[in-house]
């Protein structure tokens, strides 16, 4: 097994960068595209149901398939969520660019500053699974992780 160097480890990581970013702006060209056509914009989310999962030879291991749900605004009972889903797009677009990383917790106290309003975390983690699906992209590209990586405090003596 061979592993990969410093500088081979950077490019992969920026590469998958620039591919989230990529998808973030594709995702949110497409609000804009559809307000402009007077039409409400929506987002295509893989249904997540058992109903749903596919074992993959190629790769061994349990996928998605092809069923989708669409998330709406012109749904009155979607509104919520895609607007909960929009934001975070948004927020986590300005993590990536911005070099910064967030905790689940934060992501849910970090809404009520823009006044997004969850009912609780766990709906607030529901939605980042949902922006997971949706670019296929697991949180940790977000820069959204489960609890605090580690703070330091004052002076540090090693």
């Amino acid at each position: 097994m061979r592993l990969k160097n410093k500088s081979s480890r950077t490019k992969t990581a920026e590469a998958r960068k620039q591919r989230l970013l990529l998808l973030l702006e594709k995702h949110g060209l497409g609000i804009y595209e559809d307000l402009d056509k007077g039409k409400f914009p929506q987002f295509v989310v893989p249904s997540r149901s058992v109903n749903n999962i596919v074992y993959d030879k190629k790769l061994r291991q349990y996928i998605l398939g092809s069923a989708n749900s669409v998330r709406s605004a012109r749904n009155m009972s979607q509104l919520r969520s895609y607007t909960q889903l929009a934001w975070l797009a948004f927020f986590v677009n300005r993590l990536v660019k911005e070099g910064k990383s967030s905790t689940l917790r934060d992501i849910y106290y970090s809404s009520q500053a823009f006044s997004i309003d969850f009912e609780d975390q766990p709906e607030s983690d529901n939605i980042i699974v949902d922006l997971e699906a949706v670019l296929a992209s697991p949180r940790e590209e977000f820069h959204i992780f489960p609890e605090e990586r580690s703070s330091v405090f004052g002076d540090l003596t090693i």
